[in-house]
């Protein structure tokens, strides 16, 4: 995101210069951010690494179907997050900014959200042979509290490169927690290589282990 510090005009001069120049002084959260890069030994993101993005259908158990978009262990999505604009969307039309993002459609027009911002990557952790936990944090706020996303990806040589298994938003408190944490929960063909295995019990088991 760009904002605007100054803008210098050209002095006149005699006799004039070859080229009047004229300075505009912009500043950027993003410009000078690093790029997150995702590394665990036992792990390989780099299949998952390499989309610009993915999108997934999640039905809320009331109400219309939501999209989550992710781009995990990039410079972010491609595309800007919610329409509102800062400071109630921070990426709003801002790619390369937002790591999580869940849309819906009111009436017509289509609402967003950023769960966590892509240079924001917390931390990566192995929480299991076969799973791994990403943390974005300062996503769009909820009033005066930032979301949060957790990404959990389970090893799964019958699912595809990255399938979304479930999406759990945080449940409202008073007083509301340092961040609302979402988790997005998803399985994947490709981030344990071929010399690892896993079967759907066992992810179900260790979700159950997690209080999911």
């Amino acid at each position: 995101m760009l904002s605007f510090d100054n803008f210098i005009p050209a002095t006149p001069l005699q006799p004039p210069p070859v080229a009047y120049v004229y300075t505009l002084l912009l500043s950027s959260s993003a410009l000078c951010a690093p790029t997150p890069k995702c590394s665990l030994p036992g792990f390989n993101f780099e299949p998952i690494s390499s989309r610009p993005s993915y999108s997934f259908e999640w039905k809320p158990p009331s109400g219309s179907s939501q999209t989550i978009s992710l781009s995990p262990c990039t410079s972010g999505l491609p595309t800007g997050c919610g329409t509102n604009g800062p400071p109630i969307n921070q990426c709003a039309d801002t790619p390369n900014c937002c790591a999580v993002c869940q849309t819906w459609t009111v009436d017509t027009s289509i609402e967003g959200v950023c769960l966590g911002i892509s240079n924001r990557l917390m931390n990566v952790t192995a929480i299991s042979e076969k799973a791994v936990k990403l943390t974005y944090g300062s996503g769009d706020m909820v009033v005066t509290t930032p979301r949060q996303v957790d990404i959990i990806i389970f090893c799964d040589p019958s699912a595809t490169e990255l399938s979304l298994m479930d999406f759990i938003p945080p449940v409202p408190k008073s007083p509301p927690p340092p961040a609302y944490i979402y988790t997005v929960i998803l399985s994947s063909s490709v981030l344990c290589g071929t010399d690892r295995t896993s079967r759907l019990e066992e992810i179900m088991n260790k979700l159950s282990e997690f209080g999911f």
